[in-house]
């Protein structure tokens, strides 16, 4: 794990479910601090996860209180402090898209003082990214916002509760072509826990990560 990881991508590529995760996974070895950036998306949005997080041993920076739903750019001042903080390994969950990627941009020094990776979280399967052309677009306008470059390519293809092994197979095809254009890695491929035998078969030659279900929308039961 880097000093600091970054997660960015287009609305709904998984980046936020990602970041619940992967903070969970290495505060097992660190100390590990999540910092919920997510100024665009008033659903999902990591702090609304604190808890469960905080139960498993991650700090988490966000507004909280009656400031935790609010939809405005929120950025806290202790932010910057935890960014450069080298008592701890920081995930940077952002908001979606060039607008959210724009708060990054405003913390640029701050992130090059630590060692970070900053990564691509591709969802084939959702709009805007579904295809080679779209996802090299969406690099450019998240880089651009960010005036960060990438380092990787997360790739997370699924369609939720009705994705299949097929779906996973097909979407990662696309991402990896994807990632020899931009000239990026592809960091891990996100399975959810249930496929990980399935796919583990297949021999991609990169890492699997597995992931737990820990958001849903709010007007679903499943």
């Amino acid at each position: 794990m880097k000093d600091l990881t970054i997660f960015t991508g287009a609305f709904g590529s998984g980046k936020t479910e990602i970041s619940i995760n992967y903070a969970i996974n290495f505060a097992k070895e660190y100390n590990v601090a999540l910092i919920d950036l997510d100024i665009v998306n008033p659903y999902f949005r990591s702090r609304t996860k604190r808890e469960v997080m905080e139960e498993r041993g991650v700090k988490v920076i966000a507004p909280e209180g009656g400031l935790s739903y609010v939809d405005v750019p929120i950025v806290l001042p202790q932010v910057k402090g935890f960014i450069e903080n080298k008592d701890f390994k920081v995930v940077l969950d952002i908001g979606g898209e060039k607008v959210g990627a724009k708060v990054l941009g405003s913390l640029k020094p701050s992130v090059e003082s630590r060692d970070y990776e900053l990564l691509f979280v591709v969802n084939t399967y959702r709009p805007f990214t579904s295809s080679v052309d779209e996802i090299l677009s969406m690099a450019k306008e998240i880089e651009g916002a960010a005036r960060l470059r990438f380092t990787g390519v997360v790739a997370n293809p699924n369609l939720g509760y009705e994705t299949t092994r097929e779906d996973i197979l097909k979407g990662f095809e696309i991402i990896r072509e994807a990632s020899r254009k931009l000239g990026l890695p592809v960091k891990f491929l996100v399975v959810g826990d249930d496929f990980l035998k399935e796919i583990e078969k297949e021999d991609l030659g990169l890492s699997i990560f597995p992931i737990k279900r820990y958001l849903r929308l709010p007007f679903l039961d499943y």
